[in-house]
């Protein structure tokens, strides 16, 4: 067995790490890198881009711009987001959403498709996501800006 010398001149030994003898048994997410942090948050996974999460209240509108109904901003990226809604969205369908970035005074209107929804972590209601199909300029550069800013991991 492998000897070492502690602070102080003491000799111990140093046993090795026992080695896993199969692969664990959880989700692959768990092993992709995902990481949660507070403040400016960003989420690593294996998506395509860096997602930062945000609580920012915001409006889900039909494709024309009529009928606001209030949603929860709950993560955004270059290429999507999510938001918690109280009722259910058909997959597919096409919406806007009217929301502001934390720290800006700026209100965004973006064009999106549904893709995905779920109940997990919404009490009452339902966590959708969402694909930008329209997104101007000056809004992409606001999600890059706030996404870049996000809190790495430690």
């Amino acid at each position: 067995m492998p000897s070492t010398t502690q602070a102080g001149g003491r000799p111990t030994d140093r046993v090795p790490a026992p080695q896993p003898t199969s692969a664990p048994r959880c989700r692959p997410a768990a092993y992709t890198g995902l990481h949660l942090v507070t403040g400016a948050t960003a989420l690593r996974e294996r998506r395509a881009h860096t997602r930062a999460l945000m609580h920012e209240h915001a409006f889900l509108l039909s494709p024309d711009g009529t009928g606001r109904t209030p949603v929860i901003m709950l993560d955004i990226s270059l290429r999507g987001a999510s938001f918690a809604t109280p009722e259910v969205i058909e997959s597919g369908a096409l919406r806007r959403i009217e929301f502001g970035l934390p720290g800006s005074r700026t209100r965004h209107h973006i064009l999106v498709k549904i893709v995905n929804q779920s109940t997990s972590g919404v009490p009452g209601g339902f966590r959708v996501g969402a694909m930008f199909v329209e997104v101007d300029p000056a809004t992409t550069g606001e999600i890059t800006d706030f996404v870049s800013k996000a809190v790495p991991a430690p």
